[in-house]
């Protein structure tokens, strides 16, 4: 045998030991025999953990549940709060959005007022002051009833849990907003 045709083997045989290696369903079905891999037991890693858009989703099922109860307990209907995607204005970036009914009906009296070429006041304004009657309608509503608090506080701690574990998740990256 001449040094070519080796040198020829020796690069297919190392050209097959890569493409087993890297390809194993190249290699043929071939019972283990290496008496390290057969008496050992692998170790069992069990990772727990959740992905970001999971938690996040929690946080937004534990808000809706709280807004459901609210809406069913509170008497004013303008205080009733309903939760939109919505994107802001030179976005197409949608945001979620909880906002009370008032205000929603002030910013529609608003849109419709400039389309119509009327003057109205603000829907920020008409939302200020109605901010504090509302304020007091929600606390009333929460401290009559423990288990809308109970979804309140569940909902928050939810929140916690996400900030904390998107902040550990991104540390270091270059972009973190917080």
């Amino acid at each position: 045998m001449n040094r070519r045709s080796t040198f020829c083997r020796s690069r297919l045989l190392v050209a097959g030991v890569a493409l087993g290696l890297l390809f194993p369903a190249v290699r043929a079905a071939e019972p283990a025999t290496d008496p390290a891999t057969t008496t050992q037991p692998l170790e069992e890693v069990e990772v727990i953990g959740k992905k970001l858009s999971k938690l996040r989703q929690e946080v937004i099922e534990a808000e809706e549940r709280y807004y459901a109860l609210y809406n069913e307990l509170n008497t004013n209907d303008d205080y009733d709060v309903h939760c939109v995607l919505e994107a802001h204005i030179g976005t197409r970036i949608k945001s979620r959005v909880c906002k009370a009914v008032y205000v929603a009906k002030a910013q529609e009296d608003e849109a419709q007022a400039f389309l119509q070429g009327r003057v109205v006041a603000p829907a920020s304004l008409v939302a200020l002051t109605r901010q504090d009657d509302f304020r007091k309608s929600a606390i009333a509503v929460i401290k009559a009833n423990p288990k809308l608090f109970d979804l309140l506080r569940e909902r928050n701690e939810l929140e916690q849990k996400y900030e904390r574990v998107r902040k550990e998740r991104m540390k270091g990256r270059w972009i973190l907003f917080e």
